[in-house]
């Protein structure tokens, strides 16, 4: 391995490494937290996924928007669901975790072209927390 691919490569462990930990994180959050009273917009999540999965009894039919979230959450959720034919509350909420992957790396790779890496990584591990209260208390 040559000097500089060794290098791109150390450059990219702090990120891979910080999103491992945010991912970590999150899953263990989840695992303690998935009362459906406590969890509104999640509840309407999971029906709408369900709905989407044709595992409600309506066929795929008439499925309507009970959660605040683009159409694609609901549906990658769905193909959780069918993938292993088992639904619950749990697994809708872990079904966020491309999403989570996906804003760490927007913040990373914008915060590191306009500043520095620092400030990338610090806005991956930031970015989490304040989308989750944002979400929890009402947006």
């Amino acid at each position: 391995m040559n000097l500089a691919t060794r290098e791109r490569l150390l450059a990219w462990a702090p990120p891979f490494l910080v999103l491992a930990v945010i991912l970590a994180q999150q899953f263990a959050w989840l695992d303690l937290h998935t009362a459906v009273d406590t969890w509104d917009d999640d509840a309407g999540l999971f029906k709408l996924a369900l709905c989407f999965a044709g595992m409600d009894g309506s066929g795929n039919v008439g499925c309507t928007a009970g959660a605040p979230y683009p159409p694609l959450v609901p549906w990658l959720t769905s193909q959780s669901f069918k993938a292993d034919e088992v639904a619950s509350l749990h697994k809708a909420l872990i079904s966020h975790w491309p999403f989570v992957v996906l804003l760490c790396t927007a913040l990373y790779l914008g915060f590191r072209r306009i500043a520095s890496p620092m400030a990338g990584l610090a806005a991956m591990a930031w970015g989490p927390v304040v989308v989750w209260s944002l979400h929890i208390r009402g947006k």
